[in-house]
């Protein structure tokens, strides 16, 4: 018999959103890269209606701490959920520095959380940022016979319209036009 994953409730789920929201801080700032990927994760949670502004204003009044919005986290579940988005608002804008490295150790002790998969997730993000693009693909080599081709229909086109431009006004808008 499969075990059925609890459902998080609202409480979870803003819990992980501010979790977010302090991982994006955590590096001093934050920029309109981090601002999107917690959009994401909000629009993640679809079925509910999550109040984004005030969970912003909770945590940059220091109205919640990390271990306050962790003990709201109980499902194991929803403390790997947490940590998971954490993990993605710190990369979000590249290569994490200390200060979310230190974020992210902390937010791990917080949830109580093994060491090995929390580092598995750590490192997936890692390996992903550093993933160099890939290079665009070259522009298209114009073969020397076509351009030849595609310059002499523009002449023969050019020559056609001026030609009909000798007609009478009338007749030569009518043909012109369509050519």
């Amino acid at each position: 018999m499969a075990i059925q994953p609890q459902r998080m409730n609202e409480q979870e789920h803003r819990a992980i959103i501010s979790v977010c929201i302090l991982a994006a801080f955590a590096d001093g700032a934050q920029d309109d890269v981090e601002r999107a990927q917690i959009q994401r994760i909000v629009n993640g949670f679809s079925e509910e209606q999550l109040d984004l502004t005030s969970a912003y204003q909770d945590v940059l009044e220091g109205k919640l701490s990390l271990t306050q919005i962790a003990a709201q986290l109980q499902a194991p579940s929803a403390k790997a959920l947490a940590y998971e988005m954490a993990v993605c608002a710190c990369h979000a804008d590249g290569v994490s520095n200390d200060p979310e490295k230190q974020f992210l150790a902390d937010l791990r002790q917080a949830l109580q959380l093994d060491g090995p998969v929390a580092d598995i997730q750590q490192q997936t993000a890692q390996a992903l940022v550093e993933q160099p693009l890939a290079s665009p693909a070259p522009p298209a080599i114009m073969d020397e016979g076509r351009e030849v081709e595609i310059d002499r229909m523009i002449l023969n086109a050019a020559i056609l319209n001026g030609a009909l431009e000798i007609m009478p006004h009338s007749l030569a808008t009518m043909a012109i036009i369509p050519v």
